[in-house]
């Protein structure tokens, strides 16, 4: 996306909250597959493939904490 020839380019604020907001959806994005893929791999029986790092779990229980 190019917002540089935009008259918005020009306003930090709103420029800020959009960058927060695709930052946001790509988390949660991310977050959805993860779960996905753990429960498939749950319900195959091959639960111990996916083990949860302690940074992972940090990140799910506060995502705006690695900013």
């Amino acid at each position: 996306m190019r917002l540089d020839e935009h008259p918005l380019a020009g306003n930090t604020h709103f420029v800020d909250l959009l960058t927060l907001f695709t930052s946001s959806v790509g988390y949660h994005r991310a977050m959805r597959r993860s779960v996905k893929r753990r429960v498939k791999a749950a319900l195959a029986g091959q639960s111990h493939r996916n083990i949860i790092e302690d940074e992972e779990l940090r990140l799910r229980h506060n995502g705006r904490s690695a900013a």
